[in-house]
């Protein structure tokens, strides 16, 4: 925004500028020459947002995917069986490395992990498996929408829920032929910061 753009908006409301030879509005006199005049001055406060969390990057070497995550997190590589061969735990809380058992209250976990599944290269498909599996544990999509990553890869991404558990966060993608899952629950917004930086 340029300073003559800035000023239009700022004084756009005075009747100096928006009715200007206007007959219905008054004119301010200007005063006889050699006067005192008073000179007005304004100063913008700088514009500062709020900052966010420091973030790290991941990057799989394997796979060549990478996301950011927050640096007051913990995170695992873990081991989910064959169909995810590479896996990654992420816990808002310090623990003894590995896959943890349980959530501690206020705290927020997340899964991300490379899907080996058929048919292949397919994102509606996966997510129709996975929307399938949700029904059949009672839990309630409240809301997806597709988006378009960094990478330039669809993905599919939303909020769960379960009766009396709480919201969960979840992101499907493609990565070449197979998928990449991004799931968690607790700090959903945290969760969804985290799986949209997926590049």
């Amino acid at each position: 925004m340029t300073m003559r753009l800035l000023g239009l908006l700022i004084l756009g409301g005075s009747p100096l500028l928006t009715a200007c030879g206007s007959p219905s509005t008054p004119r301010i006199p200007l005063p006889p020459a050699g006067s005192p005049t008073t000179t007005m001055t304004a100063t913008l406060a700088p514009v500062t947002a709020s900052p966010g969390p420091v973030m790290l990057t991941h990057h799989d070497e394997q796979y060549g995917f990478s996301f950011d995550y927050p640096a007051d997190w913990m995170l695992d590589a873990v081991k989910l069986g064959d169909r995810a061969p590479a896996a990654y735990q992420l816990t808002s809380w310090a623990h003894d490395p590995g896959m943890v058992a349980g959530v501690p209250a206020g705290g927020s976990i997340m899964s991300i992990n490379v899907q080996l599944w058929d048919p292949k290269g397919d994102l509606d498909a996966y997510a129709a498996q996975r929307r399938l599996a949700w029904e059949a544990s009672a839990l309630t999509i409240l809301r997806e929408e597709e988006i378009i990553l960094a990478n330039g890869n669809r993905a599919l991404t939303g909020v769960i829920a379960e009766a009396e558990q709480g919201q969960g966060y979840f992101l499907f993608t493609t990565l070449g032929e197979n998928y990449l899952s991004a799931t968690g629950d607790g700090d959903v917004a945290m969760l969804e910061l985290i799986g949209r930086s997926i590049r």
